[in-house]
């Protein structure tokens, strides 16, 4: 694939053949590969620079594109359940917190029946 690199931009061509863009990004934006970038990045004081010649030498696992398109498929879906989730969670949290919060009070300050002897 040819490609080019400038100012932190990078420009991929022709990798329809061999690559879905769904795919290519689940694979760019993995932790293995941007580990692998951040230790082969050089750095020239403040900023960390990828150069083509780095970015060329990264090995990217490329299955068939069926196969692409089965694994963006299953990201896709953990990514929408992991996004429901994260949105979900917070508001169950709060609403068992209220609900907690209103028992605990209802319990502390019940009214005490006197028992007759």
């Amino acid at each position: 694939i040819d490609g080019c690199i400038h100012d932190g931009w990078l420009s991929l061509s022709e990798l329809d053949t061999y690559v879905t863009s769904d795919y290519l990004y689940h694979i760019l934006t993995s932790s293995m590969i941007q580990n692998e970038m951040k230790q082969k990045a050089s750095s020239g004081g403040a900023v960390s620079n990828l150069n083509s010649d780095i970015v060329g030498n990264i090995c990217l696992p490329i299955p068939t594109l069926e196969k692409q398109k089965e694994i963006t498929a299953i990201l896709d879906k953990f990514e929408n359940l992991c996004n429901h989730v994260t949105g979900v969670l917070p508001q169950d949290i709060r609403l068992n917190q209220q609900r907690y919060e209103y028992y605990r009070d209802k319990l502390l300050t019940f009214k005490r029946k006197e028992v007759e002897n």
